[in-house]
């Protein structure tokens, strides 16, 4: 578990592009089709944490992209075959 002082936490870069972090093509279409150039920093720390699967509490100012988190991650996670 992090915590925020811990020295584990992510070194998050913004210069990622949304296919760097490896999102779907046709998703980081739409994203783009709907104005985003790049990843916030919370999407860059997010994204790569939920594709792996980890449950996440996100916490950032308002603005900063958290509803863009949950969207990519629910609409990658539908493109998965059913177990």
């Amino acid at each position: 578990m992090l915590s925020f002082s811990d020295t584990r936490t992510l070194d998050v870069h913004t210069s990622k592009t949304f296919v760097q972090l490896l999102i779907h093509p046709d998703i980081v279409q739409s994203i783009k089709s709907a104005g985003y150039a790049g990843p916030t920093p919370i999407q860059a720390g997010a994204l790569p944490l939920g594709l792996m699967g980890n449950d996440l509490l996100v916490q950032a100012k308002s603005g900063t992209g958290k509803t863009l988190v949950f969207a990519t991650l629910a609409s990658q996670l539908s493109l998965r075959p059913a177990r």
